[in-house]
């Protein structure tokens, strides 16, 4: 079967699904209900033209790092053929699920997009152990394959692969008893519910490390939390308090962290960078589809599953705005946006492991043109796309059971790298079993004749530091849904945003003028006072 076979036959299947099949209420039946042929063939229709319409990876249009291969997507089509004429006379909705969770773990590059059953819950946890060895080894043997698209193994390796294990964020007390038993002394420790900043004294330096779990402020309930809000506050005010810059090094630890809100990873890298930098990777949004529109609407109604009829549906389609499709800038407005008389001038060591994800990355990201940075640890898990897409509560219900969720909006990194399955690789690698922390703190000497080598030349860029208009664009998104009925919250809320906005403008040349100046007045009263006193 050629390519042009398979696209013929892949747009016969997405015609005959009808904007009305798409907007269907959810069939919330057992998962042991049985499908028919017909049955399995209308979702698994609806699963494709949701994919192909609605992603990113499949849109037509110029983002080279966004979309997949011409590879990757004739291999999805011709196993999705395979599948869709391969129907069983019948078949459980959640076998069909194990199928589709199966099939898009090996064809579909991308971490975010996910299959749950009507209760929410991700099929690949409904594996049992016999299912689990078996998919196992199916993964093994189709890495062997070496024409895989660099993400789409990355997407295998991370499910087939041991983790690799390089110690537990700073936030675990372990970690500080793990510090103590190697020699390093506690001079002041400080931890809140999702952070930690401990200043310590290591081979004759004092290094301040900060350890962050999260940026995201849910509760074990999925609920917004107000007392997470206010612990990201008192970190940020911590934070700009910069007692780092007395120290001789920085270590942020990021190991563990799935990412969140951008405020608080946004707001040190413009501390740290001592300069306005935009906030977000390089965008690229495909929403004139049926498809992206749903997925949208079903990302952003808190109570669409109260939508029960075809009209209704179709509603979420017509009040959804984002209707075209557009590319947004790179995050560097210039190539080398550290300041040199602003921006922090010692080595920053970033720690990192696999379960380093989302926001995460996208603070690595940020980070990356900082010239005095390193990544220490396992690479990072490679989930960018900045929407709460792979989450029951955004799934798209298929007709006659299962979910799906779809993320309509894919980026790059700060430069254009695509990340999405593959991640950040660190710039010093820590093998299994040894700990990023530990390893970082004996070789820092190491590191920082690295950074000092590799420093480019200075410049000195003066301008006012605030807020980007993108982190703006997502704050508003996330004031439409926060503190609907809580004012409280919101007031909150708008707190952590306004603390954000601004870095702190404490070592500007201004305030350095002022001190000497301070010095030399000081030095004069204190002549005139012995004046005084002698006389």
């Amino acid at each position: 079967m050629t390519n042009e076979d398979i696209d013929i036959a892949f747009e016969k299947i997405l015609k005959s699904v009808s904007d009305i099949d798409m907007a269907l209420p959810a069939s919330f039946i057992g998962d042991d209900d049985k499908l028919l042929v017909d049955e399995q063939k209308k979702m698994l229709a609806v699963f494709a033209r949701y994919i192909s319409e609605g992603h990113p990876g499949f849109a037509s249009c110029d983002a080279k790092n966004i979309t997949f291969s011409e590879d990757v997507k004739n291999k999805f089509k011709l196993e999705f053929l395979k599948l869709y004429l391969t129907s069983e006379k019948e078949c459980s909705v959640l076998d069909m699920g194990k199928k589709l969770f199966k099939f898009t773990k090996k064809y579909l590059p991308d971490n975010h997009f996910n299959v749950f059953s009507n209760q929410g819950t991700p099929i690949g946890m409904l594996l049992n152990k016999e299912e689990h060895l078996l998919f196992q080894k199916e993964l093994a043997d189709y890495l062997q394959n070496e024409t895989i698209d660099a993400s789409q193994r990355g997407i295998i390796e991370h499910l087939y692969a041991e983790r690799n294990q390089v110690g537990k964020n700073l936030c675990d007390d372990s970690e500080i008893e793990g510090l103590k038993c190697n020699g390093v002394d506690i001079l002041d420790d400080k931890k809140g519910q999702t952070w930690r900043m401990t200043k310590i004294k290591n081979k004759g330096q004092d290094i301040m490390m900060i350890g962050m779990k999260r940026f995201a402020a849910i509760d074990e309930n999925g609920k917004l939390s107000e007392d997470l809000i206010r612990d990201y506050i008192a970190l940020v005010k911590e934070f700009s308090k910069q007692e780092y810059d007395e120290c001789d090094a920085l270590i942020l630890d990021l190991r563990g962290n799935g990412g969140g809100w951008p405020y608080i990873g946004d707001y040190m890298a413009r501390t740290l960078y001592g300069n306005t930098v935009s906030t977000e990777p390089k965008g690229h949004l495909k929403l004139d589809t049926t498809a992206a529109k749903l997925s949208y609407a079903y990302m952003e109604q808190d109570d669409y599953d109260n939508y029960e009829s075809k009209k209704d549906r179709l509603r979420l389609i017509k009040e959804n705005q984002n209707t075209q499709y557009s590319e947004r800038d790179g995050a560097w407005t210039d190539k080398y946006p550290f300041n040199s008389e602003l921006g922090y001038k010692k080595p920053i060591l970033v720690l990192t492991d696999q379960n380093t994800g989302s926001n995460a990355e996208v603070t690595i990201g940020r980070l990356r043109e900082h010239p005095y940075m390193r990544t220490i640890g396992d690479h990072s898990c490679g989930v960018v796309q900045y929407h709460p897409a792979a989450t029951p509560k955004a799934s798209i219900p298929l007709p006659f059971g299962l979910k799906i969720a779809v993320p309509p909006q894919g980026f790059t990194g700060p430069n254009g790298e695509r990340l999405e399955g593959i991640g950040y690789q660190p710039d010093y690698p820590v093998c299994k079993g040894g700990n990023a922390l530990l390893v970082g703190l004996e070789r820092i000497d190491e590191i920082k004749q690295d950074i000092l080598q590799n420093l480019p030349p200075e410049n000195n860029i003066k301008t006012e530091c605030k807020r980007e208009v993108n982190i703006d664009e997502v704050t508003e998104m996330n004031l439409k849904y926060i503190g609907k009925n809580n004012s409280s919250l919101r007031n909150c809320f708008n707190e952590l945003v306004d603390i954000t906005s601004t870095i702190p403008q404490l070592k500007t040349p201004e305030h350095q003028i002022d001190k000497s100046k301070l010095m030399i007045e000081e030095k004069i009263l204190d002549e005139i006072k012995h004046k005084i006193i002698d006389k």
